[in-house]
């Protein structure tokens, strides 16, 4: 499998567009991930599988036949899954860097607090995205969070303002 994506030029995009985000800590990682051998690996194995269902399939065994279609069905929604959260996850480091760059100007402490909280509400919204794709909770549980979550930001900048940004927004407007 490897071979074929080197054909296909594949693995080369593969390791510049992961390349970025190899983990930099030697204390806990010895090795830099190989995300080549990953995706030529997981492919790999998702076409066992699929033989693997074929050949249960023909001896008659099927209650691992229903498991495997179950679990193939299942599988690409996994590799989506792990998009939208990889995806997200750029996106909030993005959104980090642009919010911290954005608001240095005022003070260094308050940008990167403001930076911080934005990078941590883009992935929470990642977050109940993937549990929505993926159908792992219902609905109604999701909105119910997504609902509670927006109503404590409110309260959290209501609060905020009543009881100590009520001089910060003072001299915001008087400038």
């Amino acid at each position: 499998v490897k071979r074929i994506l080197i054909k296909i030029k594949l693995n080369a995009w593969i390791i510049k567009f992961l390349a970025e985000d190899a983990p930099k800590d030697k204390k806990f990682f010895n090795k830099p991930l190989k995300y080549d051998i990953i995706f030529a690996k997981s492919l790999s194995y998702y076409v066992f599988i699929l033989f693997f269902r074929l050949c249960i399939n023909y001896l008659g065994i099927k209650e691992i036949e229903v498991f495997l279609k179950d679990l193939i069905a299942y599988l690409p929604n996994l590799f989506v899954w792990i998009l939208i959260w990889f995806f997200g996850i750029r996106f909030a480091d993005s959104i980090y860097t642009i919010v911290s760059h954005t608001l240095s100007f005022s003070r260094d402490k308050v940008a990167k607090v403001v930076a911080y909280w934005a990078k941590i509400i883009i992935l929470f919204f990642t977050f109940m995205l993937v549990v929505s794709y993926t159908k792992i909770i219902s609905e109604f549980a999701i909105n119910t969070v997504i609902v509670g979550f927006i109503s404590m930001l409110a309260l959290a900048w209501w609060l905020a303002f009543g009881l100590g940004w009520n001089d910060l927004a003072k001299e915001s407007l008087e400038r």
